[in-house]
C-alpha cells in the first residue's frame, strides 16, 4: 500500500494549534481577567479578616431595628456625606445570610470589578473597532490587589458606582452605533442607580447627564431623549439639594499649589501601592497618557473625522477628572496636603484615567504604532500588578496572626471592653472609634452570630 502523505494529518493540526493560538491572543484579556479572579479568591480572601472594620459597624445598628420607619430612616439617612440604600440593604442582608462575615462583602467588591473590567474592554473594542494588546493592561490594572475595595468591603459604595457608570459607558456606546432606544434606556437606568451609590456617583451621573442633554439637542435628537436623560440629572439634583455637609468638614481657604498636587496624586490613584514607590513615575505615565489621549483627539479634529464615540470618551474622562478635583478640594481642606493613603483608598475612583486615556489615544494611531504603545501600556500595567500582589502577600504575613488573636478573643469569655482596647487597631482606626465597636460586637453577640462570640438560640 501506499503509505499517506504526512502533509495531510499535519496541515490539520497546524490549522488547528493556529486557530488555538489566535482564540487565545484574541480572548487574552478575558482569560487574565479569570487567572487574576481564581487567584484572588482562592489565595487572598480567605486571608482576609472576617469581621467589621471602621464603617462596616455601621450594619449593626439594624439588628435593633423593630419597626420599618427605622429601616426607612436608616437606609436614607447620610453617611458622612453619602446616601448610599442600595449598599446599607444590600449588605445587611448578604451579611445576615452569611453570619456576619464580612469577607462576602469583598468578594462581591471583586465580583462587580470584574464586571467593569469586561464592560471596558467592550467599550475599548468597540470603541477602536478592534482588539489591542494594550486592552490586556485593563484587569492587570483595575484588578491589582492594592485596590481598596480588595480591603474593606465598606469600598462597595466606590466599586457600585463605577460598575454603573461602566454600563453607562457601554449602553451608550452601543446606542451610539446602533440607534437602538433600549441601550438609551439603560443607560439613563444605570446613571440613576449611580445617583444612589453616594457623591461619588451622583456627581458623575449629572455632569454625564448634561452633556447627554447638550449633545441630544446639539444633534437635534427626538424629545424624549432629552427627558430620558433629564430623569438622573433630577435625581442628582434632588439628593444635592437634601446633602448635608459632613460635621467634620472644613471651611478654611486652601492653597491652589496643595490642591493642584493632591489633584494630580489621586489620577494616579489607579496604581494603588505602586504609586508608594514609584510616584514621579507614576505621575509621568498618567500626565504621557492624557498627553496622547488629548493630541488624539486634536489629530480626529484636525482630519474632521471626530464622531459622537470620540465626544461620549471624552467627556467621560473629563467629568472623572473633575469629580478627582472636587474629591481633591475636600481631603486638601482636612488633611493639608496630599499622602500615598488616598491612592489606596480612592483607587478605584481614578480606574477612568489611565484606562480611557489609553483607549483614546490607541484611536488615532497607525494599528502598529498603537500596537507599541500598548506593548508599553501593558508592561507598566504588569509591574504594577507585581507590586502590588507582593505587597498584598506581605500584608497576609503580617496580619494573619493579628486577626487569628482578635478572632480567638472574640469566641473567649474576655469583656467586650477588653477585647476592642486590645484588638483596636483589627476593628478602627484607633480608640476613637471604641464605642461603636463595643457597640457592635455587642448586637452582634446578643443576636447570637457566633464568629463574635454569640450563641444561637435554639
Amino acid at each position: 500500500m501506499t503509505a499517506k502523505p504526512p502533509y495531510k494529518t499535519v496541515e490539520p493540526a497546524r490549522c488547528r494549534f493556529l486557530a488555538l493560538v489566535k482564540f487565545l491572543m484574541e480572548h487574552a484579556s478575558y482569560i487574565l481577567t479569570a487567572v487574576i479572579a481564581l487567584l484572588f479568591y482562592i489565595a487572598v480572601l480567605p486571608h482576609f479578616r472576617p469581621y467589621a472594620w471602621v464603617d462596616d459597624w455601621i450594619y449593626t445598628k439594624p439588628l435593633g431595628f423593630t419597626t420599618l420607619s427605622e429601616w426607612w430612616r436608616w437606609l436614607w439617612q447620610q453617611h458622612v456625606d453619602h446616601r448610599i440604600p442600595i449598599q446599607k440593604l444590600t449588605n445587611f442582608l448578604v451579611l445576615s445570610w452569611t453570619g456576619f462575615d464580612y469577607r462576602w462583602l469583598v468578594a462581591i467588591n471583586f465580583a462587580m470589578a470584574i464586571a467593569t473590567s469586561i464592560l471596558l474592554l467592550e467599550v475599548a473594542r468597540r470603541y477602536r473597532g478592534r482588539r489591542s494588546i494594550g486592552d490586556t493592561s485593563i484587569p492587570l490594572i483595575l484588578l491589582n490587589f492594592g485596590m481598596g475595595y480588595t480591603q474593606w468591603g465598606f469600598q462597595f459604595q466606590f466599586m457600585s458606582s463605577i460598575l454603573s457608570m461602566s454600563i453607562f459607558l457601554f449602553s451608550a456606546l452601543i446606542w451610539l452605533q446602533t440607534q437602538k432606544n433600549m441601550p438609551a434606556l439603560i443607560g439613563a437606568l444605570s446613571l440613576m442607580v449611580a445617583c444612589l451609590t453616594g457623591m461619588n456617583g451622583v456627581l458623575p451621573a449629572l455632569g454625564i447627564g448634561i452633556a447627554c442633554i447638550a449633545w441630544a439637542i446639539w444633534r437635534h435628537k427626538p424629545t424624549n431623549i432629552v427627558f430620558l436623560f433629564a430623569a438622573p440629572i433630577g435625581m442628582a439634583l434632588v439628593i444635592l439639594a437634601m446633602w448635608t455637609p459632613f460635621v467634620g468638614s472644613d471651611q478654611s481657604p486652601i492653597k491652589s499649589s496643595e490642591l493642584l498636587n493632591y489633584a494630580a496624586g489621586l489620577t494616579t490613584g489607579a496604581f494603588t501601592i505602586f504609586v508608594q514607590h514609584h510616584e514621579a513615575a507614576a505621575r509621568i505615565i498618567i500626565f504621557v497618557l492624557l498627553f496622547l489621549a488629548a493630541a488624539s483627539i486634536l489629530i480626529r479634529i484636525g482630519r474632521k473625522i471626530l464622531d459622537d464615540a470620540d465626544l461620549l470618551l471624552t467627556a467621560f474622562l473629563g467629568v472623572y477628572l473633575c469629580l478627582l478635583a472636587s474629591i481633591a478640594y475636600g481631603r486638601v481642606k482636612v488633611q493639608g496636603g496630599w499622602e500615598y493613603g488616598s491612592a489606596i483608598h480612592y483607587g478605584v475612583l481614578a480606574i477612568f484615567i489611565p484606562i480611557l486615556a489609553w483607549v483614546i489615544a490607541s484611536k488615532a494611531l497607525p494599528k502598529l504604532r498603537a500596537e507599541i504603545l500598548g506593548l508599553a501600556v501593558l508592561i507598566v500595567a504588569l509591574f504594577v500588578f507585581e507590586v502590588n500582589y507582593q505587597w498584598r502577600a506581605w500584608m497576609i504575613g503580617y496580619c494573619d496572626p493579628l486577626q487569628a488573636k482578635a478572632l480567638q478573643d472574640l469566641k473567649s469569655n474576655k469583656s467586650i471592653d477588653q477585647i476592642a482596647t486590645d484588638n483596636i487597631t483589627q476593628f478602627h482606626v484607633g480608640l476613637s472609634g471604641i464605642k461603636e465597636v463595643t457597640d457592635g460586637i455587642s448586637a452582634l453577640r446578643k443576636a447570637g452570630y457566633e464568629l463574635y462570640g454569640g450563641k444561637r438560640h435554639r
